[in-house]
């Protein structure tokens, strides 16, 4: 899953399902939608092609965790490297506190995002740099539980 966020009185057809959400901001909406966790949960209902159908059936956060989570802040694709954020080193500590604040959201704990990342194998080898520093983050969250 990729959310972005579009302009006002933007359009799209069925390829690109628009939501909206009264419950939260948008950023959070965003946020939520490009977790790990919701992607996670979005491949039992999906195998190809992505629609609304598919999204709007994803549990998501409760209103009041989704006002906990740490917003990753939005980048306009005009003047900037387009480089994916998993890509870039500086990114890494605020994606995963990002990450982390969503996983715990969702009421879950070092060991269930362990089994999320444990379903990636595709971004492990893709984004091996960004995969290894999030599995050294886990593993000091994991020493935290106890």
């Amino acid at each position: 899953m990729a959310a972005i966020l579009l302009p006002d009185n933007s359009c799209a057809n069925d390829g690109l399902p628009v939501l909206s959400s009264g419950v939260c901001t948008l950023g959070q909406a965003c946020t939520v939608l490009n977790s790990l966790c919701f992607d996670y949960a979005l491949r039992f209902r999906v195998m190809a092609h992505v629609d609304f159908t598919h999204t709007s059936r994803v549990a998501s956060p409760p209103p009041l965790a989704l006002q906990r989570i740490q917003v990753q802040p939005t980048l306009s694709g005009k003047g900037v490297e387009r480089l994916p954020l998993a890509e870039r080193e500086e990114m890494f500590q605020s994606l995963w506190e990002t990450e982390e604040s969503v996983v715990k959201a969702y009421g879950l704990a070092a060991s269930d995002f362990q089994h999320v990342l444990d379903s990636f194998p595709v971004f492990a080898r893709k984004r091996p740099a960004f995969h290894r520093f999030l599995r050294e983050r886990l593993a000091e969250w994991k020493a935290e539980e106890g």
